[in-house]
Order: C-alpha cells, then structure tokens, then sequence
C-alpha cells in the first residue's frame, strides 16, 4: 500500500543517526482469502492441499471485485 511505503520512507530519511526504528501494522492473517479469515487459530493452520485452489479462487476474486 502506498501509507506503507511512505512510512517505510519516513523512517529511513529520519534514521541518520542509526538508532533502531519500527513500524506497526494491523493486519488480519488470510485477509481476502475468507476460508482463512474465518479458521480459528489461523496463526498456527494447517492447509490440506485441495484448499491452496480455493484459496487461490477467493484471493483472485477479491481482487477483481477491488478493480485491480
């Protein structure tokens, strides 16, 4: 995303000095694929081979309906 970016240049104009800099971001794990949005403990999943499809399908999808 473009606020990514600007922020990862911010830091490194800012960073003369050398001293440690960080970036926080909230983000959702399997954000636009929602087979994975919706698993509990969606950190730690196991995915069965027939979903990496299903997956893929909704990622797409979401991408399209987003106009990109």
């Amino acid at each position: 995303s473009a606020a990514l970016l600007a922020a990862f240049d911010r830091i490194d104009d800012r960073n003369s000095t050398g001293a440690p800099q960080v970036i926080v971001c909230d983000t959702r794990v399997g954000r636009g694929v929602p087979l994975l949005e919706q698993r509990e403990k969606n950190h730690f999943m196991r995915t069965e081979e027939h979903e990496w499809a299903i997956c893929r399908e909704q990622l797409i999808a979401g991408y399209e309906e987003d106009g990109r």
